[in-house]
């Protein structure tokens, strides 16, 4: 696959974090209830689109967590729509215990995760020395 149809496929993908995996050893039956899964949350936030889905990783039933689930829509326009409205629904959707976990965040290549794992650090840093900043100012002033 080449690196520009890696790029379109991504503009058109999503991962869905911390939806819960089937215990179904049967692999249709777990293939079955994801989509059911995903077909509940895309409901939810308003989106009409056919995808392709897969659970990332191999299957392992003695695992804590879930795998992650990529979905594929036909064009890139429902990606978009479906990061709007989760951004827009997520507070209340996450009020229900089989989405509490929940994330949808669009797909992105190893570098990209990267750089955001750096951002997220760099301005986690940044507050916490402002908060300390604070503190130590206030303490000066009584």
């Amino acid at each position: 696959m080449s690196h520009q149809q890696v790029n379109k496929s991504a503009n058109r993908s999503i991962v869905v974090i911390g939806l819960q995996e089937s215990k179904s050893t049967t692999p249709s039956i777990r293939v079955g209830e994801d989509k059911a899964a995903i077909e509940d949350v895309l409901n939810l936030l308003g989106v009409e689109s056919p995808f392709v889905s897969y659970r990332m990783g191999k299957y392992d039933p003695t695992a804590k967590g879930c795998r992650l689930l990529k979905i594929v829509f036909g064009a890139s326009k429902f990606q978009r729509i479906t990061l709007a409205e989760w951004k827009r629904h997520r507070v209340e959707m996450k009020k229900e215990a089989k989405w509490s976990r929940l994330l949808i965040r669009p797909s992105l290549t190893r570098e990209q995760l990267e750089a955001e794992k750096i951002e997220r650090t760099k301005k986690r840093d940044e507050y916490n020395k402002r908060m300390s900043v604070n503190v130590t100012e206030r303490t000066k002033n009584h």
